[in-house]
């Protein structure tokens, strides 16, 4: 295709006579043609692999009869055909490497395999410790509550998340061994980790609420020094008016005049020229649009723009 392309491109450098357009032309057709296959062909094999990787994910038929790892076993299931299908989606959208896609959608029947292994693992774990421990049932399954859900990493490996308790270990799904061999062997162990994350979340909270406060009470000092200074600018506009107001027109031209030269020589030629465009006078929109500009939460440079004012007040008010 890139050889037509480049034949295409050095036509007009040929002769006329050497260049035979109607078999051109058909070349040029059959070429796109066979293009056109070879990406439908692409594209459908792409498809069959991730149909083909879906219906295995589904098709494991790996259960343990243990209602609790059972619930973790179908969780990891579905979490294997999201990520599947969201490979699929990227490939589409033109975000993945095609051979990244075939690569990681042919190893996720065999990931996932792996990771029924270690649901494996902890059952047999958990008929063992049952006929050990007294009530290992029952806190296995009060730490299986604290597992709130499952998730993939941008690498594609299964974590499992944690809430109610503090667990510093492993949180693959290997890790899952150690958290109940933590959880559900001692309950001493399970209730001071609890108390320790209800103690850990008040702090949280508690820090929380007094950042919310901070930047609650910045807020209104913001606001409030915003509406000083506009309530500056305009009290500014309205002296500025009753002054050009009682001036004749020579008069009025003279002081425009000054007021813009005052402001060059005091470095605002630029500034005028950015925010204001070619003005040969400062009008009360002007003033008006840069007044706007003060609040100290917008993109522009406040600070700039009230020192540029400061020094219209300073002229007017020395007149």
């Amino acid at each position: 295709m890139k050889k037509l392309l480049f034949l295409l491109l050095f036509l007009p450098l040929t002769s006329l006579s050497q260049v035979n357009y109607a078999k051109l032309a058909a070349e040029l057709s059959i070429k796109l043609k066979q293009e056109v296959e070879r990406r439908e062909d692409l594209k459908r094999y792409y498809n069959d692999l991730f149909i083909i990787s879906k219906d295995k994910l589904l098709s494991s038929n790996f259960l343990t009869n243990d209602v609790t790892i059972d619930n973790m076993i179908f969780q990891i299931q579905r979490l294997y055909v999201d990520y599947a299908k969201n490979l699929n989606s990227l490939l589409i959208a033109g975000l993945l490497n095609p051979s990244k896609y075939e690569r990681d959608i042919k190893s996720l029947p065999s990931q996932y395999r792996n990771s029924t292994n270690n649901l494996q693992n902890l059952y047999n774990n958990k008929l063992m410790q049952s006929n050990t421990i007294e009530n290992y049932d029952k806190q296995f399954n009060k730490a299986a509550s604290h597992i709130s859900g499952f998730y993939m990493t941008i690498q594609g490996s299964p974590m499992f998340s944690i809430s109610g308790l503090i667990y510093e270990g492993n949180r693959t799904l290997i890790g899952l061994l150690s958290f109940f061999n933590e959880f559900a062997t001692d309950i001493n162990i399970y209730n001071n980790s609890i108390i320790k994350f209800r103690v850990a979340e008040k702090i949280r909270i508690k820090n929380e609420e007094a950042k919310r406060k901070i930047a609650e009470e910045k807020i209104k000092k913001i606001q409030l020094y915003n509406e000083n200074i506009y309530n500056e600018v305009l009290n500014f506009i309205k002296r500025r008016d009753d002054k050009t107001s009682k001036l004749n027109n020579k008069d009025l031209k003279i002081f425009f005049k000054q007021e813009m030269k005052f402001l060059k020589v005091k470095g605002w030629k630029n500034h005028i020229k950015w925010n204001l465009g070619k003005v040969k006078i400062i009008s009360k929109t002007d003033v008006l649009l840069l007044a706007n500009r003060l609040d100290v939460n917008e993109k522009y440079d406040y600070q700039k723009n009230y020192a540029f004012i400061e020094d219209l007040i300073s002229f007017c008010d020395c007149q």
